[in-house]
């Protein structure tokens, strides 16, 4: 398989582990576990009997709550896109339930932000965080809130807490840190969420690590008025003809804010490689996107990609994928999604490394990519996408 086909092999491709535990266990969420349903069912239950031994447990009715929640979003992952509402409907059962045991406690705060949106999640998330500041799980959410809002002074104080509270792996890190250095200065990144939006944000404001990206995240621009104006007066762009009424789904209106951005921006435009490429094909830019590492960019004129790829993988920093001495409750999502990014890339150079000879190169790259497929959990499938020599 050639890395161009992998890119729509990985923009469709979903892993899933079976799992079995006889013991309840912390739900993390689909942002940062890749489990089964079955998973996720057998995991509400076990946490059910946790709160008939004791109901005023805050911690199983949260867990309880969050098992349930994922459950529901890997079960109707077009309706978690397009009408939260529902979803957030039927865990408010769960919610009514809780309040007569946990009313008023950290966690019955930090479920009720969970299952609300914008500022009433926020306004949540606060009331949590005023009951107990060191607890980090309303770090991130308050630090998506001064960041949109531009707060640069709470952002970094936030962000850096962040950090030091390790709550994003060293390899989640490393790879949105390998993305930004993939931009050319003063660019712009359009993301989608927790995974490829909020670890550059945490960098640029909690290590000051490439502040001139500018990072947004698309699926708030589309949920948040004030913070889509911003964006568009910082790229100097007018606001635009059509409103999310306008179309059928929020996905729809996403992919039109995407598209009017990508168009007409007067900074350079990236995006995360392994999104959904029929975004490209149906908006009819498909051949003014180029990859040039774990972005793409979008370039109206035609230029060497691969001399580029070639250019920002030697750059990368590639040597913890071989040897990795931490170990973090992100790692399972990081090697089975977004570590298997970097193979189009990885497919790219070791094939032009092979043809003209340069053995040293090939040879590393070549143990990089067999290290990502042995951490896949789909070692064999992996190996077959690329034959040396081929």
């Amino acid at each position: 398989m050639n890395y161009k086909s992998l890119l729509i092999v990985l923009s469709l491709l979903l892993f899933s582990l079976p799992f079995s535990a006889q013991k309840p266990q912390k739900i993390l969420g689909i942002a940062k576990e890749d489990k089964s349903l079955e998973y996720y069912l057998e995991q509400k239950e076990l946490w059910e009997k946790e709160i008939k031994k004791d109901p005023e447990n805050g911690n199983a009715w949260r867990q309880k709550y969050s098992a349930q929640r994922a459950f529901l979003q890997k079960s109707y992952p077009n309706l978690w896109q397009n009408d939260q509402a529902q979803i957030f409907s039927q865990l408010n059962e769960i919610i009514v339930d809780a309040k007569e045991y946990i009313d008023g406690s950290f966690e019955f705060y930090f479920i009720k932000s969970l299952n609300s949106t914008g500022k009433e999640s926020i306004k949540y998330s606060k009331m949590a965080y005023e009951l107990d500041p060191d607890r980090n799980e309303t770090h991130g959410w308050l630090f998506v809130d001064v960041v949109m809002n531009f707060k640069h002074k709470k952002a970094k104080k936030i962000g850096a807490r962040l950090l030091k509270n390790n709550l994003y792996s060293n390899a989640n890190l490393i790879w949105n840190l390998n993305s930004l250095n993939t931009m050319e200065k003063n660019s712009i990144f359009i993301g989608n969420g927790d995974l490829d939006i909020i670890p550059k944000w945490a960098l640029q404001y909690g290590n000051g690590v490439r502040e001139d990206i500018l990072v947004i995240s698309r699926w708030s621009m589309a949920n948040d008025e004030s913070y889509r104006d911003s964006i568009f007066h910082k790229i100097g762009m007018n606001k635009l003809e059509k409103s999310i009424e306008d179309f059928t789904s929020p996905t729809e209106y996403v992919d039109y804010l995407t598209l009017h951005m990508l168009k007409n921006r007067k900074r350079k435009a990236y995006m995360t490689c392994g999104g959904d490429m029929n975004f490209f094909e149906k908006s009819g830019i498909a051949d003014k996107i180029y990859l040039v590492g774990t972005t793409y960019v979008y370039s109206e004129n035609r230029f060497d990609n691969n001399r580029v790829l070639r250019e920002n993988l030697d750059q990368y920093q590639l040597d913890h994928l071989i040897k990795n001495f931490q170990k973090h409750p992100e790692d399972q999502m990081i090697n089975t999604h977004m570590h298997l990014s970097y193979l189009p890339g990885i497919m790219n150079v070791l094939e032009y490394y092979e043809k003209n000879n340069l053995a040293e190169k090939a040879l590393y790259f070549e143990k990089v990519f067999k290290t990502i497929a042995a951490q896949s959990g789909k070692e064999k499938e992996v190996l077959g996408w690329y034959t040396p020599g081929s």
